[in-house]
């Protein structure tokens, strides 16, 4: 396996709840920070140090595996909003097309 290595600046984001407080202290887990590069990092995130990082690549089949998963479930979020859409513009059809009660006519 191949591995990749640099330096990156560390962030949180605007939404994190993380507190100077435990950053000091160091009781909080990598997975609630953010890695970017300086210029790439969104507005209102807060820079809170430098990492080294190093990444384990996992294998060709892995990643492609992984990629097509992910591809999988881009395309089934994207089925659910064009039906989400369909109904409301059926929904707007029937809505138009629907007779409407006039008590004068009945009467």
């Amino acid at each position: 396996m191949a591995t990749i290595s640099g330096k990156t600046k560390v962030w949180l984001s605007q939404y994190s709840s993380v507190t100077p407080q435990e950053l000091e202290a160091g009781t909080v887990g990598v997975g609630r920070f953010c890695f970017s590069d300086p210029d790439t990092a969104p507005d209102h995130w807060t820079c809170v140090g430098d990492a080294e990082i190093t990444i384990t690549v996992a294998d060709r089949k892995t990643i492609l595996a992984n990629k097509v998963e992910a591809l999988k479930e881009e395309a089934k979020s994207i089925r659910a909003e064009a039906h989400k859409k369909c109904v409301e513009i059926e929904d707007k059809i029937q809505k138009l097309l629907a007779i409407s009660y006039d008590a004068k006519e009945v009467a």
